[in-house]
């Protein structure tokens, strides 16, 4: 009789064909990948590449070539439940061969981004999405045509930041940021191409203002939940909500101009709690707006305000809880029929997965 080990890639290895090859990576030793070294799985890979990146602790990557990197999610539901967390992302170029331009991070727990060398240079028309991110950092924007969607953002130190460095294009739309202590802040922008969308603001009451150094940017459908939009000069403000912090919760203020805003009203989320005047955040909060809420099918353009609402509804798992999965069917449960077998015996396994929104 011989006992058979048997081990498995949990993300199934389905792919856009625009992608030219996917590789997977695993440090854990019972479910291994083709690599068990990220950084050595970058440096193999060629512009184009999709990296399936298992759940396990990583150590700090730099990138420098055109990337797909998908993980797991931020909140797995499932036997699987280990996320991908990437401590510190690297941002850099290898001129004039290659550059991380065109990369995109999905469904990964990452600490911060930031360049690697102080050379000037840009890196454009990366994505951010599904993903939590969560030092007490700062990640910084280091190009145009950047698109960070339906992520937590989650500050649980003393501050933090997401540095727009006064780049073009830039779309935030339909993500969490939440500080439960401290401070977090979107700051250093000065452009009108800059789109603030269908987030939601939460956080201790007590914590200063949500954003600094921001200029002519558009904001629209937000809900400032316990946070307050200050911070903010010559730009626009419309069908935005805010919700407690009393003192500093008016829009449109000082040079600011825009219409539609519902000051200081309780957008009537269907589960959510606040302690002492402490915004709470939890997964299992419910974020959705109830059919009575002043924000439902009051955006911009007709949907709810806030992050169900807009261009990138957040993906909830069965309609119900906030886990970050990739647009990917997902194995979620297996099971291991035989404990032992002799050779050429069959393995029965139950295997069962899901597709992903």
């Amino acid at each position: 009789m011989k006992k058979l080990f048997f081990t498995v890639v949990i993300l199934l290895t389905v792919f856009n064909l625009s992608y030219s090859q996917v590789i997977t990576v695993s440090n854990a030793t019972n479910t291994p990948g083709q690599f068990s070294n990220l950084q050595t799985a970058i440096d193999s890979a060629s512009p184009g590449d999709t990296i399936y990146v298992h759940g396990a602790n990583y150590t700090t990557i730099t990138v420098n070539k055109t990337l797909t990197f998908i993980g797991p999610g931020n909140n797995i539901q499932g036997q699987f439940t280990t996320m991908a967390w990437l401590p510190l992302i690297y941002l850099d170029n290898v001129v004039p061969t290659t550059t991380a331009s065109g990369s995109k991070f999905i469904g990964l727990h990452i600490g911060y981004i930031a360049k690697k060398s102080s050379e000037q240079f840009q890196i454009d028309n990366i994505t951010i999405e599904r993903c939590r991110i969560s030092t007490s950092l700062s990640s910084h924007v280091l190009g145009d045509n950047w698109i960070i969607r339906n992520n937590l953002f989650y500050w649980s130190g003393t501050g933090g930041s997401l540095e727009l460095n006064n780049y073009n294009n830039i779309l935030i739309a339909n993500n969490i940021f939440h500080a439960p202590a401290g401070t977090f802040q979107i700051k250093l922008s000065n452009k009108s191409s800059v789109l603030i969308t269908n987030n939601l603001f939460t956080g201790h009451y007590e914590n200063s203002s949500q954003f600094q150094n921001i200029s002519n940017a558009t904001f629209s459908n937000n809900i400032f939940f316990g946070k307050s939009p200050q911070g903010v000069t010559s730009s626009i403000f419309e069908k935005n909500i805010t919700y407690g912090n009393l003192s500093s919760n008016a829009l449109p203020y000082g040079n600011n101009v825009g219409i539609n805003n519902l000051v200081n009203m309780d957008p009537l989320f269907t589960l959510v709690a606040i302690d002492n005047l402490k915004y709470l955040f939890d997964y299992a909060f419910n974020y959705q707006l109830m059919a009575t809420s002043p924000g439902k099918n009051a955006g911009t353009d007709g949907t709810d305000i806030g992050i169900f609402g807009g261009p990138f509804p957040m993906p909830l798992f069965n309609n119900l809880t906030l886990d970050g999965a990739p647009k990917l069917p997902q194995i979620y449960y297996m099971h291991i029929q035989n404990n032992v077998i002799d050779q050429n015996t069959p393995i029965n396994v139950t295997v069962k997965a899901r597709k992903r929104d």
